[in-house]
């Protein structure tokens, strides 16, 4: 029930998609769904066979509780049954269809007397069945077929069963990607706004010219160590220089393949 009504849900939500949706979507989506519903009536239809079937035995059962009487003169014709007017079964005959009632009036050894539609005739024994076995050969097919019922409704679940397997990975997967590009977003925007916030700041902080640089995370000559390092970060390790000159530093960022050399704390030079 809860599963119809997703499906009515999903109907209702299809029929108010605005004007500038592609049509396809709405004709693939409703395919999709009318594939779904006619596997749902196939599988209740087989569930619903069987179930009669299984009404059909009961009431078999119930009717007669398989205890028939051997002796009942109630017969059934088998296909093809030739009836006679006279004893010797040998001129005028006439074809009752198969599993026609009729009742045993005589026998004769080996043919029957009995009688159908008010008329009286004559037949060969092995031209009907008793009761008894007419009703057994019944529920011996009705059995049968409960069993190929049962078969064909496991064997239909289990396929139902992998389908929903199937479509319910499709459905998270897509949910998964959903929240992937979902959290990418957010990152993106993120980080879009920290660019733009350190921009900001560093502008303020170092002027147009360096403060710009600096905010996009580049390093040019004349830079001081301040700029660089808001720029690129701590360096991974300086190698100093002391002389009569000034101090003269190589910083090195090995995680960038890069060196900045300075002299008296500003960028001289840098090797990348």
């Amino acid at each position: 029930m809860k599963q119809y009504f997703t499906i009515i849900l999903t109907i209702l939500s299809l029929s108010v998609f605005s004007q500038g949706t592609n049509y396809q979507m709405k004709i693939d989506s409703l395919n999709s769904l009318i594939d779904k519903n006619d596997e749902m009536i196939e599988h209740l239809q087989l569930i619903n066979d069987y179930l009669h079937n299984e009404k059909l035995i009961y009431e078999l059962i119930q009717e007669k509780n398989l205890n028939f009487d051997s002796n009942s003169n109630i017969l059934h014709t088998k296909p093809l049954t030739l009836i006679y007017p006279d004893k010797k079964l040998r001129k005028d005959s006439e074809i009752l269809p198969s599993d026609t009632v009729v009742i045993l009036l005589e026998d004769l050894g080996d043919k029957y007397k009995i009688e159908f539609d008010g008329k009286v005739g004559y037949t060969e024994k092995n031209s009907l069945i008793t009761d008894v076995e007419k009703k057994r050969n019944d529920y011996n097919l009705l059995v049968k077929k409960r069993e190929d019922l049962r078969k064909n409704i496991l064997d239909r679940e289990v396929v139902l069963k992998k389908e929903a397997e199937e479509e319910a990975k499709k459905i998270a997967e897509k949910e998964a990607e959903k929240e992937r590009e979902r959290i990418a977003k957010e990152r993106e925007a993120a980080e879009k706004k920290a660019a733009e916030e350190k921009l900001e700041a560093m502008i303020k902080k170092y002027g147009p010219y360096y403060g710009k640089l600096v905010g996009e995370g580049y390093y040019a000559i004349g830079m001081t160590k301040d700029m660089i390092k808001d720029s690129i970060g701590e360096p991974d390790d300086i190698n100093r220089t002391v002389g009569s000159w000034g101090t003269h530093e190589q910083w090195v960022y090995s995680r960038y393949d890069l060196y900045i050399y300075f002299e008296n704390g500003k960028v001289t030079s840098f090797q990348d």
